[in-house]
């Protein structure tokens, strides 16, 4: 198992990392999501001592109000904090995600969560239940709700609503009506109150993707003209003549009108041609095909660095702003 992925398990084949750690016949509740993952440990804060050696004497040092975040289980260390850092253990966070997507007629279920990079990193996977949206008959796109958490002192805790497609398993961060990156919350100050407003600005999330369904059903009845997607494509990868890089826009332009003609789906009415097969072009292409800095070919490694990026980085930023374009193209 690589590095990046020390623990985790996953569900049902809708998950990134297929074949690594624990499979699961199906999503399972939190009770269980956090022992197949194995994020059934604690993370403690604890006083940081420096060793100063002169000559043949050894003098401890305390280093004041710089802490360490060691994991119990192990005695790991995670990272190093100041004394306003406050832990946010793996257990609390799940159940922060089932305060997010819980209703009380039903249970959250998880689909993936697991560690990264020796346990400095975590992250987690539900789907919210009876959001599913199908723009067209037979193109399903499942909602969920992605945290990722960190006890290195250097990630804060993130959560955003990001969709799959399971035709290809593409995936599209839906903006929320106040940020459009997701909710972050730094692990200072009092914790309590900000997963408390995360949950506020999390309902305008739900809301934002309930609009994203009623829209999505406009994209693709809505066709696009070949002058429509060359502008589309002329916004989202613009083509310059003194841009040395070129011919490497000019390859990703290429893979995206491929994935518009002959992608994952285009045999399904209502996506090639269409508004909505335009946006599943770049979703598939982010998503599948877009290499990463310092990476390339289909690598376990370049796959989870594109996963990344669909979640938080630069993937992410074309995925949304090729869902703004579209948007006002059928307003």
């Amino acid at each position: 198992m690589p590095a990046e992925v020390e623990s985790m398990f996953s569900a049902d084949n809708m998950v990134p990392w297929h074949g690594l750690g624990t499979v699961l016949p199906k999503a399972v509740l939190s009770r269980d999501a956090i022992i197949a993952s194995g994020l059934d440990w604690t993370v403690v804060k604890a006083q940081a001592f420096a060793a100063v050696i002169e000559g043949t004497e050894e003098k401890e040092v305390m280093a004041d109000d710089w802490f360490l975040t060691v994991r119990t289980s192990d005695y790991k260390i995670l990272g190093a904090v100041q004394g306003k850092y406050s832990v946010l253990q793996n257990i609390e966070a799940f159940e922060f995600m089932d305060s997010l997507v819980g209703d009380p007629k039903n249970n959250v279920l998880y689909h993936t969560a697991g560690s990264l990079q020796e346990g400095r990193h975590i992250w987690m996977l539900a789907k919210i239940e009876g959001l599913e949206l199908e723009p067209c008959p037979g193109d399903t796109v499942d909602p969920y709700i992605l945290l990722v958490n960190g006890h290195d002192g250097r990630m804060p805790l993130k959560a955003l609503f990001t969709s799959v497609r399971v035709v290809c398993q593409n995936t599209l961060n839906i903006a929320l009506a106040t940020a459009t990156s997701g909710v972050t919350i730094r692990h200072t100050g009092n914790m309590g109150e900000k997963l408390e407003e995360a949950r506020r600005v999390l309902g305008f999330a739900r809301k934002e993707f309930e609009g994203f369904a009623e829209i999505s059903g406009d994209f693709a009845e809505r066709v696009m003209t070949k002058a429509e997607f060359d502008a589309f494509l002329d916004d989202l990868v613009p083509l310059r003549n003194a841009d040395e890089d070129s011919s490497k826009r000019l390859a990703v332009r290429e893979k995206i009108i491929e994935l518009a003609d002959s992608g994952p789906g285009t045999a399904i009415p209502g996506v090639k041609g269409t508004v909505w097969g335009a946006l599943q072009a770049i979703t598939d292409f982010t998503a599948h095909h877009r290499a990463t800095r310092g990476h390339g070919g289909d690598t376990l490694k370049e796959r989870e660095k594109r996963l990344e990026s669909v979640w938080f980085g630069t993937g992410s930023v074309l995925n949304n702003k090729a869902l703004t374009y579209l948007r006002k193209l059928v307003a």
